[in-house]
C-alpha cells in the first residue's frame, strides 16, 4: 500500500518578517556590545607585539641604587 502525501504550504505573514528584522539588529547590537567590552582583551590578542618591552617595575633603579625587587 502506498501513501500519497500533499506537499505541505509555506505561509509567512507580515509579522514574520519584522520579527527576523528584530533578530538581525538585536544580534548586531549584541555583538557590537561584546566588541566594545572586550576591546582590550581583543587589541592585545590582535595587536602587534613590541620588540622591546616598555620598562618593567621590577628591573627599575630606585633613587638609592637598589632595584626595585631587592
Amino acid at each position: 500500500m502506498m501513501a500519497w502525501h500533499e506537499p505541505g504550504l509555506l505561509y509567512l505573514d507580515p509579522a514574520t518578517g519584522s520579527i527576523a528584522l528584530q533578530v538581525a539588529i538585536g544580534g548586531l547590537l549584541a555583538a557590537m556590545a561584546a566588541v566594545r567590552i572586550y576591546w582590550g582583551k581583543l587589541r592585545s590578542v590582535f595587536g602587534r607585539r613590541d620588540k622591546a618591552p616598555s620598562g618593567d617595575s621590577l628591573t627599575r633603579v630606585s633613587e638609592r641604587g637598589h632595584s626595585a625587587a631587592h
